[in-house]
């Protein structure tokens, strides 16, 4: 179930997030229209449900950009 949230919206005590996904769950939350139309940080928060976790590269939690579970570029068509 995604979940669409108006940005500014908190988690957790914080307004400055984009996405968040049950580990592993069915549910995923957003931040706003642009997170909510994000190809690739759905995919992410997606990975999550499905068990997976960041792509941790050199000590840096998202590090790897090679996959979805790491940092993405904001691209549509990979990560």
């Amino acid at each position: 179930v995604m979940y669409c949230l108006p940005k500014g919206t908190k988690y957790n005590g914080s307004s400055n997030w984009k996405g968040w996904g049950e580990l592993p769950g069915r549910r995923t939350f957003y931040s706003g229209d642009a997170a909510c139309n994000s190809l690739s940080l759905i995919m992410h928060e997606i990975g999550h449900n499905l068990g997976l976790d960041h792509s941790t590269e050199d000590g840096n939690n998202y590090g790897d950009e090679t996959g979805m579970m790491g940092r993405s570029k904001k691209k549509s068509d990979g990560p």
